[in-house]
């Protein structure tokens, strides 16, 4: 069996979280060009969205459930960004790993809901 390069791994990773924030950023900037042009035309999301910015609207939203979301590195670096990012808006519960495959190993023994 080969020897696993944990260090290439490690590059690698950087280096797709690197893209995954770049393309997170694409992204967002399309949604805010669409909802731009919504709101120029007047045109809602939906009508539960209208409902909702009604004053003295009632609809109360169901609390969010809370995603346990695993990642290899420390808090501030690439691979936590890029969860946040990718994240963005839900309610998470972020644990951090020091390596990859202690993530998988998280994963497969379902231990994210219980940290």
């Amino acid at each position: 069996m080969d020897k696993i390069n944990w260090q290439e791994i490690n590059k690698e990773l950087t280096e797709l979280n690197e893209k995954l924030g770049q393309l997170q950023k694409e992204q967002t900037a399309l949604v805010h060009k669409i909802a731009e042009g919504k709101k120029a035309e007047g045109i809602s999301d939906s009508d539960q969205a209208q409902e909702a910015e009604q004053p003295g609207s009632h609809r109360q939203e169901a609390p969010k459930e809370i995603i346990p979301v695993g990642f290899q590195g420390v808090e501030g670096a690439y691979g936590h960004v890029a969860v946040l990012k990718y994240f963005q808006g839900k309610n998470i519960k972020t644990t951090h790993y020091p390596l990859f495959e202690d993530v998988v190993k998280a994963v497969v023994d379902k231990r994210f809901a219980t940290e």
